[in-house]
């Protein structure tokens, strides 16, 4: 079914590195509330109210599925319940970035709950917008890429496109262990001008206290690689249009830094411009 612009888009969220299970996954919220927040202000001066609807695709259970074994034995041999439950939750995190890796049963299975996920919205004509958080963003680039390659979709008539927009916030993929790099992105090649054949965008925030996003782990600043990973101009020669823009979160706390992408005005408004954009545009 063609897409059609004039339906409220859907902010589709992928969660990252967690511990709990699906049911303490709600960070859709957290988008919805910042945006009613910024598309409240009399500054903002839309000649129009900008709809929208917020999902989550929650992958958390399919990950504790498939590290229960690993877990419940090694909590299991340090002898004491405290020990038990700091391996079993140190387990549960890293756990989730090794099952990502090594592209196994639970990577194929999240991938493929995520792109159905996905097209369901498309079916229904809605326009598509992905906001991935950590680790999330890792699958939403292989769900992408993976629709890129496979419908083939007319690069100039965006109403057969199955995603209109990625947001990533506290992503990981400028790190090496995940060999992503814009060498690794799928689209045919576009030797045209930007007004002739629109390009995907792909936003990026980062925050330079996010350990997560330099592999700072001692927290101390740093910069992110991420833009040297995905050149802007290389990204446009394969219809990509990525840009990295860098959030001051305001706090000295590298964790706390990871979890603030959420209640960012900058990210919100981010998203507010590429929603309304496209309304405006198609």
């Amino acid at each position: 079914m063609a897409v059609d612009f004039e339906k409220k888009p859907a902010i589709l969220v992928i969660h990252g590195v967690q511990t709990g299970d699906d049911t303490d996954q709600r960070q859709h919220k957290n988008i919805q509330s910042t945006l009613e927040k910024l598309l409240s202000s009399p500054d903002l001066h839309l000649d129009e109210p900008l709809k929208f609807t917020t999902d989550m695709f929650k992958y958390e259970d399919i990950n504790d599925d498939a590290s229960y074994l690993m877990r419940r034995v090694l909590s299991t041999m340090t002898g004491n319940a405290i020990s038990g439950w700091v391996v079993d939750k140190a387990v549960d995190l890293v756990g989730d970035v090794l099952l990502a890796l090594s592209e196994g049963d639970a990577y194929e299975q999240i991938k493929n709950a995520f792109t159905d996920r996905i097209m369901g919205f498309n079916e229904n004509g809605m326009p598509v917008y992905v906001v991935a958080h950590s680790l999330g963003s890792f699958y939403a680039l292989e769900v992408l890429n993976d629709l890129f390659e496979g419908l083939k979709f007319a690069e100039n008539d965006k109403t057969t496109w199955p995603v209109h927009g990625l947001i990533t916030i506290g992503s990981p993929l400028g790190l090496e262990i995940f060999k992503r790099s814009v060498d690794t992105l799928n689209r045919r090649s576009i030797n045209v001008s930007v007004k002739t054949k629109p390009r995907f965008t792909w936003k990026n925030y980062w925050d330079r206290q996010d350990p997560i996003v330099t592999g700072s782990i001692l927290g101390y600043p740093k910069e992110n690689n991420f833009p040297l990973r995905f050149d802007r101009q290389s990204a446009k020669k394969k219809g990509w249009s990525i840009r990295s823009d860098e959030v001051n979160s305001g706090t000295t706390a590298h964790l706390a830094a990871h979890t603030s992408y959420w209640h960012s005005p900058t990210v919100g408004q981010g998203i507010v411009n590429m929603l309304y954009a496209d309304r405006e545009n198609n």
